[in-house]
């Protein structure tokens, strides 16, 4: 029954339009509509990834993030926040879908010191980045996966472009079942002794599993100050009988 009703508030929002994001300062939650889900990856004017990791990886830098593309997932991109760091949410929710709850705050809105900078919009605000320090060593700590249930993960990831690298490190993730998979694991990035700057990772689960939390780490402590974007994920399969070949269409070719 939780299934048919998210189904039904995807197609509804996909009809209704735009919404936009909105920020909670009380709960300090990130919210959006399914309709303000994208299906394009660091779009090609832009190009900033140099490097993936994770699903689909082989000696073309760029072969895994293409094969995730390729999977038509949906994409937070995090645009059009009114200025630099709006709040500091600990959630971003997709409505009626999918909530992604972190470990610590980040800036919603970005920073735009130190180098860091946008995967998908026109401005270096369009992301979210660290804003305290993660536990875990960790630049990226999503504790819990909740509502609709998730079958993949992805993220555009931009390194402090000054005295502070991050990496190498290892991108887990956390199955249903409580098993954990080193999903990629890439090198040193960002900082001003590496002229890689801008990865994506990004992982598929077994058919039958679902993702239940997942973090990027890295060594030593303190803020690594990385920009996160391009959020990207792929709903748990929902049966044709429930849908209908249209709605089906709807939910892959949304922007």
């Amino acid at each position: 029954m939780r299934r048919v009703l998210a189904i039904a508030a995807i197609l509804c929002f996909c009809a209704t339009g735009f919404a936009g994001y909105v920020y909670d300062a009380g709960t300090q939650n990130l919210s959006l509509l399914p309709a303000d889900l994208v299906n394009v990856i660091d779009p090609p004017e832009l190009s900033n990834v140099q490097q993936s990791f994770g699903f689909g990886e082989s000696a073309d830098p760029l072969s895994a993030l293409n094969a995730f593309r390729a999977l038509n997932p949906s994409v937070i991109d995090f645009d059009a926040p009114a200025a630099s760091a709006q709040g500091t949410p600990l959630s971003v929710e997709v409505q009626g879908l999918v909530k992604f709850g972190f470990a610590a705050a980040y800036n919603w809105g970005g920073i735009t010191s130190h180098g860091r900078q946008a995967f998908s919009g026109d401005d270096a605000n369009d992301d979210i980045s660290g804003v305290e320090t993660q536990p875990l060593n960790a630049w990226f700590d999503v504790t819990s996966v909740v509502g609709g249930p998730i079958t993949a993960i992805g993220l555009c990831a931009g390194g402090r472009g000054d005295d502070m690298e991050s990496g190498p490190g290892d991108f887990l993730v956390t199955l249903d079942d409580g098993t954990q998979v080193v999903a990629a694991h890439y090198p040193m990035f960002g900082g001003p002794t590496t002229t890689l700057q801008c990865i994506w990772v990004g992982y598929v689960a077994p058919e039958g599993r679902t993702i239940a939390s997942f973090r990027c780490t890295r060594p030593g402590s303190g803020n690594s100050y990385i920009a996160i974007d391009d959020l990207s994920f792929i709903p748990e399969p929902v049966s044709l009988s429930l849908i209908g070949l249209g709605g089906l269409a709807l939910l892959r070719r949304r922007k």
